[in-house]
């Protein structure tokens, strides 16, 4: 199951349980535990979003399908003997009733996003891909910026820039021979320095990044195979566009660099 159902299942039940509690053995009134659960809820998972570094997104959700669920313990009352309860309008249960499928389709969208279609429900719902490849119908996204979580970062950001463009490094790159997916290949740089000289025992390292998902991300390492020529042995598993973040470390100067390259189908 996806991670974001699980939590909201959890915390479901955690808020039924403890409504349970409240209601049947501390014999508190629904508009009690109310406010007290929807106070709880605030104050424990906001804390819990800001530290894990939650997306907005989700933290939204979060909140409003539990606060919701508050609103409908409290607008229902089930736990309350029925003789006890009285009269209910239906206007209040329209409006939750509203939220509450607005909020679900979120959570699909949401859902869909991270893990895509199961294969049974693409292949009945898509049409059929003109090639032989496999369709992919979730967008998890691709993140090439680590400055881009933290605003803070981004002076750093501009700061490493200028501090590369005074090294003066100039770094060319390539597949040595054809490169397609699911087969191994050698992605290959060679890096100058200013005065036009080889880059010699430098750290090169790097990541290739898939636009369409990031799980199928790779990381890689690089040896140096000659002066100032370092390679590193790849396998990608899709064909098509694939985004390269390059990292080069020599003593304490660092150089960044971003590129895209594109794959042909296996043979």
């Amino acid at each position: 199951m996806n991670g974001l159902l699980q939590s909201l299942a959890a915390g479901l039940l955690l808020i039924a349980l403890v409504n349970f509690v409240m209601v049947r053995l501390l014999r508190l009134s629904s508009r009690q535990t109310g406010v007290i659960l929807g106070a709880v809820v605030l104050g424990v998972y906001v804390p819990y979003a800001i530290v894990t570094d939650a997306g907005l997104d989700e933290a939204a959700m979060h909140l409003a399908i539990y606060l919701a669920a508050v609103y409908a313990l409290v607008l229902f009352d089930p736990f309350t003997p029925k003789q006890k309860r009285g009269e209910r309008h239906w206007a209040p249960a329209v409006i939750l009733g509203f939220f509450v499928v607005v909020a679900a389709m979120d959570a699909v969208f949401i859902t869909l996003a991270q893990g895509g279609l199961s294969s049974g429900l693409a292949a009945w719902v898509l049409p059929r891909p003109a090639s032989e490849g496999k369709v992919a119908s979730g967008f998890p996204g691709v993140v090439s910026h680590d400055y881009q979580k933290k605003e803070a970062h981004f002076n750093d950001y501009l700061q490493r820039l200028e501090d590369q463009e005074r090294l003066g490094w100039r770094i060319r790159k390539g597949w040595v021979g054809p490169a397609r997916a699911g087969e191994s290949a050698v992605f290959q740089i060679q890096i100058v320095d200013h005065t036009g000289r080889p880059l010699t025992e430098a750290s090169a390292t790097g990541r290739f990044l898939r636009p369409s998902d990031s799980a199928k991300d790779q990381k890689f390492a690089m040896k140096e195979t000659g002066e100032g020529y370092y390679q590193a042995e790849v396998t990608l598993p899709e064909p098509g566009s694939w985004n390269l973040v390059l990292t080069v470390e020599h003593g304490k100067a660092r150089y960044e660099l971003r590129a895209d390259t594109r794959l042909e189908p296996a043979g």
